[in-house]
């Protein structure tokens, strides 16, 4: 018997499907709505533009930055239709309409349904995302432009510029990175005048056991370190030359165990926690500064030689 060549309708593109498929596989209906009715955000009446089908809206002009509003709506809702109901009429509905519809939704249901789904993806065999037993992230800042408009101006603010301000307003966000893969997770967001350790407390609590968690010198602190290490994860980050940091016992590796404290007038009293330091040059490397180095909470050189430790983290 013969069969029927099955086609897209005349005038679509098949990656209006495929970017609806993607997003409702990642984020499926049933997670979609579960955080709805948690948030308190399930549309009370049937509209155009119904509360799940806004989510699934603004994950899509994320997707397509360079297309105009109602060009990605055309496309999510089209997808929506032909999937459903093939051959169906498409309602697209004007900006004024989008605009309510986004307003009536609000960041926290997405923000909520991002910190639910979006995990660390590597596997086993996955590159860049291993040291021996550990799983590898990172924690990282950065900051962002937003759209100059008045009412990001007065979200985010605007950072200094050599003359003046900034020409946009900017937002500032802190997120674990799994090594890798480069997913960012955990993710906390503030204006341009909040610093990242202020963020990164919020961050780490997505650090679980298992994981390694590198950082640069401007994290370290003695209350984050001691509430990342509280996750049950290990830590490996670079610390300023000029912390002191008293050798108490030398190891085999050239690394050495020491202790930090919460203050520098407490250090002499008994106390401190335990870390071990990795203090280590880069010979013949252009730019490189006169000395690293790193603080571990992995105590014993055979578990993670110095060397190893000190290569990892420059690969992050």
């Amino acid at each position: 018997m013969a069969r029927t060549l099955a086609e897209l309708p005349k005038g679509s593109r098949i990656t209006d499907y495929i970017s609806l498929g993607v997003l409702s596989k990642t984020f499926p209906p049933e997670k979609v709505a579960q955080v709805l009715e948690r948030t308190g955000k399930v549309s009370q009446r049937q509209r155009d533009l119904p509360a799940h089908v806004v989510v699934y809206y603004v994950m899509a002009l994320g997707l397509f930055m360079g297309v105009s509003y109602r060009e990605v709506l055309r496309c999510l809702l089209e997808g929506v239709t032909w999937l459903k109901s093939p051959g169906a009429k498409v309602k697209v509905t004007g900006k004024s309409g989008i605009s309510q519809a986004r307003t009536r939704l609000g960041y926290g249901p997405v923000k909520e349904l991002h910190d639910q789904v979006v995990k660390p993806i590597a596997r086993d065999d996955t590159k860049g995302a291993w040291y021996r037993q550990w799983h590898l992230v990172s924690l990282d800042g950065s900051t962002m432009e937003t759209a100059n408009t008045k009412e990001n101006e007065t979200a985010f603010g605007r950072p200094g510029a050599p003359r003046g301000i900034s020409g946009y307003p900017q937002l500032r966000f802190v997120s674990l990175v799994e090594n890798g893969t480069h997913v960012l997770f955990g993710t906390e967001m503030g204006d341009c005048r909040t610093g990242e350790i202020t963020l990164a407390k919020e961050v780490i609590v997505h650090l679980q056991p298992g994981m390694l968690c590198l950082a640069d010198r401007n994290f370290f602190g003695f209350e984050l370190w001691g509430k990342a290490h509280s996750t049950g994860a290990d830590l490996l980050w670079r610390i300023r030359k000029n912390l002191v940091l008293p050798c108490q016992e030398r190891l085999p590796d050239g690394s050495y165990l020491s202790r930090i404290y919460p203050s520098a007038d407490r250090r002499h009293n008994t106390g401190g926690v335990v870390v071990r330091v990795v203090e280590y040059r880069l010979e013949g490397v252009a730019d490189a500064e006169e000395i690293y180095r790193l603080l571990t909470t992995i105590l014993s050189p055979e578990e993670a030689p110095a060397g190893e430790l000190a290569a990892l983290y420059h690969q992050r």
